[in-house]
């Protein structure tokens, strides 16, 4: 089975409007040849109400198969707050997002 899936780290602190333009531009120059994008945002520390825009519009362009990884617990709180939960898929590792793509293919 061929390798469906890139992963990719954001490596500024923030994710904001600063930032997301060319951070979805990266992404999308990986679409269609790897049509599930596994984000870590281990090194972001914050992110604006632009910044989970951005993802939310980029997981719809990928047909739901953005998988974010490595956030930290402020990120969490804002993702549950916000119950954003039905727009982007959180996971503990990179395995677990692996997992849930073997599912789905």
């Amino acid at each position: 089975m061929s390798k469906n899936y890139v992963s990719y780290m954001i490596r500024d602190s923030e994710f904001t409007t600063v930032n997301a333009k060319k951070v979805i531009e990266d992404i999308r120059a990986f679409y269609p040849t790897y049509p599930h994008v596994i984000l870590s945002l281990k090194k972001v520390d914050y992110i604006d109400s632009s910044g989970v825009s951005a993802l939310i519009k980029l997981n719809q362009e990928l047909k739901n198969n953005l998988y974010i990884i490595d956030y930290n617990e402020r990120i969490y709180e804002l993702y549950t707050i916000m119950d954003i939960s039905k727009f982007l898929n959180f996971y503990g590792n990179i395995e677990d997002a692996i997992y849930a793509i073997q599912q789905k293919d």
